[in-house]
């Protein structure tokens, strides 16, 4: 019986193992769910979160504009930053575009999903490596919408530090650090001789640092100053605004109502880091609802301020005579210019602060600042940024900032402003004996009171008698308490 049994089950055992391997899928069919998953699955998971990123639209200190493109061909959805401009070409002519920062999201021909990172990149600035390998998963199902969202927040850090504009915070530069080599060690330990070439690389490097030694030996100096004769450190310049502007010229400040140099001045350094000792009475403008049609106007927010120019408003003799004329329409553009100018809310340094109506009279602007220009839909903006500074640009701003505060100490006194009296220690010394001596009065030629003549008896008589007082009240007894009550 019992042998019997056990034939009996031997072959019901196989038969469900058959069964089992039929109903596992195959390697074909793992490859077909997921290419059918990133269409059905990831596509419209990144649409959206890509969608709501570029409505935000913000990667830096500025604010710039997302697009979301879609390559349904190539399985990739990307998305990408614009394009601005950054500053004088080195061609000669024009401006110095920055852009190609973008996000992308690619399946491959085995199903697998890839996610790159593309920096900002122009003539003047680019990075070391071309992109950098955020991730790589085996599928579209191991990509979740958090994955989504960190690879957005990752992008964005590694916009702002590959920008020239903006150059990221160190926790910012921080991460993308890590990013870049964990994605050279990912490529490092998928390529077969990576060992090799390590040591390859090892001994190009002592190669390169003993002909150097040679070099400097020879020279009678050291590798480091050998390095830096070769490499000199850039001179950070830096230009300066100052000046002190007024909404109320009739107020008789003696600040300049000629509020266009302080535009001018913006838009020449348009592209560059300038330092700004700006102040800005608007005291007689508190209140009043902003106008970008009128000739000027002010907009003051929590953290933000805007300085709008009316189109056609300006002309050659807007201007200070020392800054060359502009044609109409050069300094204004079409639909009129607009100065924005944002806190240092993140602190990138700490010389950089923006006064908005300081103790209700002025706006004032000083420290460094990151000037950026837009020219879209015929209307100049000027937005001014925080930036993050680099050594050598810290010590050009922090001379700048002791050479204006020697400035402001010989600056004359602003006009209708009451100033203190300032009093000598001998002057203090006699007004406090003129106050403590019995005759102050007399020694300051102020007369003294005339004393009243006295009253004779007669006068007393015929005075009435003073009314005779009132019998002061005596308290109501108190009833008597009874023995044995508490």
């Amino acid at each position: 019986m019992t042998t019997r049994a056990k034939t009996q089950t031997r072959p019901m055992t196989a038969r469900s193992e058959m069964l089992q391997l039929s109903l596992q899928p195959t390697t074909a069919d793992l490859h077909r769910y997921r290419m059918l998953n990133w269409t059905v699955v990831l596509v419209d998971h990144l649409q959206q979160k890509f969608a709501a990123a570029a409505v935000r639209g913000i990667v830096a200190a500025f604010r710039e504009n997302l697009y979301v493109q879609p390559d349904l061909d190539r399985r990739s959805l990307t998305l990408a930053a614009g394009n601005h401009p950054v500053g004088n070409s080195l061609k000669g002519s024009g401006l110095a575009v920055e852009g190609g920062a973008a996000l992308t999201v690619s399946q491959a021909v085995d199903g697998s999903v890839a996610v790159f990172l593309y920096p900002f990149k122009s003539e003047l600035m680019r990075r070391k490596e071309d992109n950098i390998l955020w991730a790589l998963f085996k599928g579209p199902d191991d990509v979740t919408k958090r994955t989504i969202d960190r690879a957005i927040a990752d992008a964005a850090r590694y916009w702002r530090v590959s920008s020239a504009l903006d150059g990221g915070s160190r926790p910012d530069r921080l991460r993308v650090d890590y990013l870049v080599l964990r994605a050279q060690l990912r490529e490092a330990i998928a390529r077969r001789s990576w060992i090799g070439k390590l040591v390859k690389i090892g001994v190009s490097l002592v190669a390169v640092i003993s002909f150097l030694s040679a070099i400097a030996t020879l020279a009678g100096t050291s590798v480091p100053q050998l390095w830096s004769r070769m490499h000199p450190s850039a001179d950070a310049g830096m230009p300066v605004t100052a000046g002190w502007y007024t909404f109320c010229p009739q107020d008789g400040t003696g600040a300049s109502p000629k509020l266009l140099d302080l535009l001018y001045d913006i838009r020449q350094n348009a592209g560059k880091v300038a330092f700004f000792d700006v102040q800005v009475d608007v005291a007689c403008v508190m209140g009043t609802a902003f106008d970008p049609a009128a000739a000027v106007s002010r907009k003051a927010e929590e953290r933000s301020l805007t300085y709008s120019f009316g189109p056609g408003q300006a002309g050659q003799n807007d201007t200070d005579g020392e800054r060359p004329p502009m044609r109409p329409g050069q300094l204004v553009a079409e639909n009129g210019a607009f100065v924005t100018v944002l806190d240092d809310r993140d602190v990138r340094n700490a010389l950089t602060r923006l006064g908005i109506n300081a103790e209700g009279v002025d706006d004032e602007l000083y420290g460094p600042y990151l000037i950026k220009a837009d020219g879209e839909d015929a209307a100049l903006t000027l937005t001014l940024s925080a930036p993050t500074l680099d050594s050598t640009m810290q010590d050009a701003a922090t001379a700048i900032a002791a050479q204006r505060r020697a400035a402001h100490e010989n600056d004359p006194p602003p006009n209708g402003v009451p100033q203190p009296i300032k009093l000598s220690a001998a002057d203090l010394q006699r007004l406090q004996a003129l106050a403590i001596s019995p005759a102050a009065s007399t020694a300051s030629g102020v007369r003294p009171p005339t004393a009243l003549p006295p009253l004779d008896d007669g006068s007393l008589g015929r005075l009435p008698p003073l009314p005779t007082p009132l019998p002061a009240p005596h308290p109501a007894s108190l009833p008597g308490v009874q023995a044995g009550s508490q």
